[in-house]
């Protein structure tokens, strides 16, 4: 360039001699570069040099240095082999990795290279699902133990073989596993306190913690903060109730306060709101002891300080496998889902930098050069004439500029069209609470004076003077006065109270407007109070009407036939599943309600009754934390060719809503 002319280059000039036209050729380019000195376009040439020894950039070796070690790599301290024959290869420099005794040299053949993509799975950061695998791994690899409680890495490996992700053998990820449990728990702990787990997943973060006797002291509660909120939570004013915000002064009120105290677990809850001008909305920016934080001391424990020393079982020898087993397990399926699925994509890759930074070089893990496209496009509603897809050009743009070494993995499309569809919802609460106080005596002190009918003037008027004995007692006013029992214990009772929630939406697709017909196709998506989802197929050919009302007390449904019905099996009816066996050609007996997770409900002469014993949707999710109908999280509607719809075609005609 200009900037350089003059300079002595490194290297020398790379050049072929054309033995026909006894000539020496160099290789160079051209380009037009603008001069300030002349003030118009020039050409450059910039010639093709080996051997630099100058380096411009982050590496670490010059071109010189890098020839001279593909020419001798001994000479450079480089560890190597060559296939010298059919049945023999040549060595050098690899006595560092060689012992005096029991050194095994193994060769393994390699597979087909065309398929060699196939033992890689390609993660995206930011984005993508972890395979089962990978977090199956990640728990034992965190407990130190193999699925049979083996100690990991397996002692019998040799010492360049104990790293990595074969379990089979007994590899481990981690080279010190206190370190790597201490930056995972810092790692959890940043991600937990933007969670507003209690609100979000309250009753089922904890399962798997209290299932499997999670210490209490390994995790303490925190306050949740509201991630994207940068301002102050100091609050100038206190309410009551959420319903005040709607009144407050915003001139002289932006941050406020509701008290809240949460007698279950015992602490503080009280919310701060802030109010957001851009959306015009108050925001939850922070509550009190909402979310919980681990303790990363007590969970990066090794083992105590006799460990191995004195005894073969030491006393103090801090045994936390079980323990991280169960939190894995506990990220998996209670806290990282729903909404915070994504959670365990940026997890899982903070363990993945972890290793990275831990080993110079890692035989599982490789960043990758393939992207993945993804394209979301508005679906035409409108007649148009034809217009060429976007897609080739990008892709084109993108084989035209990207690095040489980048590829494209995984192409999709997404066309989205936005449906307005008519939707009614009835909500019937229906408590239903059992209290069972403690048994108690009354005691009230005093003298007992026995005497006639209080209507009897002559035993009243035989009374006279004053007696001896004044028996005081409290207001009757003050009922909290009467509470006193034998065995010590307060009448007044506090009753938990914990309201349970069933969503369930009937669905009705019709191939033309709100017209019932034949190609109709009709279902049930329940999902209980725990989260657990199921779908059933609602089909006319099942369907009779009820010809007396339904009760919660009801043993039997009379119905107008059981024609439809099979001998042993689940009706639906108004949003409840109940268990019945035909008694006769207009009788169900019940004999259970309530299924799965459903409550028991009213029902009216005339209502529809489904007989849904063969018509359950296979997808029938049993995990909460899953998606419902299938992996991009859609719903039947959306996906008519997912196996869901193809089984509510199969099944026939829907009921009438």
């Amino acid at each position: 360039t200009t900037e350089l002319f003059g300079t002595v280059a490194t290297g020398e000039a790379y050049s072929v001699y054309d033995s026909v036209a006894k000539e020496t050729l160099y290789y160079y380019t051209t380009e037009k570069e603008y001069s300030r000195e002349t003030g118009s376009y020039n050409d450059v040439y910039y010639f093709w040099v080996k051997n630099k020894t100058t380096i411009s950039d982050a590496r670490t070796l010059s071109a010189f240095d890098v020839a001279n070690i593909i020419k001798n790599p001994s000479s450079s301290g480089i560890a190597w082999f060559a296939v010298a024959g059919r049945n023999s290869i040549i060595v050098d420099n690899i006595s560092y990795y060689v012992e005096d005794k029991n050194t095994v040299l193994q060769i393994n053949k390699s597979g087909n290279k065309y398929n060699s993509h196939n033992e890689w799975t390609v993660i995206a950061k930011d984005s993508d699902l972890i395979p089962e695998y990978y977090i199956n791994n990640m728990k034992y690899n965190f407990a130190g133990i193999d699925s049979n409680d083996v100690p990991l890495p397996h002692s019998t490996l040799h010492r360049f073989n104990r790293y990595g992700d074969d379990m089979t053998i007994g590899q481990t990820w981690f080279n010190n596993l206190s370190e790597a449990r201490r930056n995972a728990i810092v790692t959890l702990n940043t991600q937990l306190k933007n969670i507003n787990l209690n609100d979000e997943a309250e009753g089922t973060w904890d399962r798997t913690l209290i299932a499997n006797n999670f210490p209490t002291l390994l995790w303490k509660w925190i306050d949740y903060t509201l991630e994207s909120y940068t301002g102050t939570t100091n609050h100038t004013k206190i309410i009551k109730t959420y319903s005040e915000l709607t009144t407050i002064d915003r001139t002289y009120h932006s941050v406020v306060k509701i008290r809240i105290f949460d007698e279950v677990d015992a602490v503080d809850r009280s919310e701060i709101y802030a109010y957001n001008d851009s959306t015009n909305v108050w925001e939850l920016v922070l509550k009190k002891n909402n979310t919980i934080e681990f303790d990363a001391g007590l969970l990066s424990a090794e083992g105590g300080w006799d460990k191995n020393v004195w005894d073969s079982t030491p006393w103090d020898f801090a045994n936390i496998a079980s323990y991280w087993e169960t939190l894995i397990d506990a990220l998996n399926n209670d806290i990282f889902v729903n909404y915070n699925k994504h959670q365990m994509n940026t997890f899982f890759f903070s363990v993945v930098h972890y290793i990275l930074s831990s080993f110079s070089q890692t035989t599982w893990i490789r960043k990758t050069t393939y992207v993945k496209l993804e394209f979301t496009d508005p679906f035409q509603t409108t007649i148009k004439k034809y217009t060429k897809n976007k897609i080739n050009n990008v892709i084109g743009y993108i084989q035209e500029v990207k690095p040489y070494h980048t590829k494209s993995s995984t192409i999709s499309t997404r066309h989205t069209i936005t449906d307005e569809v008519g939707l009614t919802v009835t909500e019937t609460p229906q408590t239903i609470i059992t209290v069972k106080p403690q048994a108690y005596d009354g005691v009230f002190n005093g003298n007992t004076y026995a005497g006639a009918d209080f209507t009897d003037t002559t035993f009243v008027d035989s009374i006279t003077g004053t007696g001896t004995d004044i028996v005081s007692g409290p207001d009757f006013m003050s009922p909290e006065e009467f509470n006193y029992t034998t065995d010590g214990h307060n009448r007044n009772s506090l009753v938990e109270i914990k309201p349970l929630e069933l969503l369930r939406i009937n669905v009705q697709t019709n191939a033309s407007g709100s017209t019932h017909a034949n190609d109709s196709l009709t279902f049930a998506h329940i999902q209980d109070y725990s989260g657990y989802v199921n779908a059933y197929a609602l089909t006319e050919s099942k369907e009779t009407t009820l010809t007396s009302p339904l009760t919660l007390t009801n043993t039997t449904i009379s119905v107008a036939s059981t024609t439809a019905f099979s001998n042993v099996g689940i009706a639906y009816v108004n949003g409840e599943l109940i268990e019945y066996n035909v008694a006769d050609a207009t009788t169900l007996g019940i004999t259970k309600r309530e299924l799965a997770g459903t409550f028991k409900v009213l029902a009216g002469t005339g209502d529809s009754i489904v007989d849904v014993t063969n018509s359950k949707l296979t997808f029938a999710n049993e995990d909460p934390s899953h998606y419902q109908y299938n992996t991009l999280s859609d719903t039947i509607l959306n996906s008519p060719g997912s196996t869901q719809a193809q089984e509510l075609q199969t099944l026939g005609k829907g009921i009438e809503l």
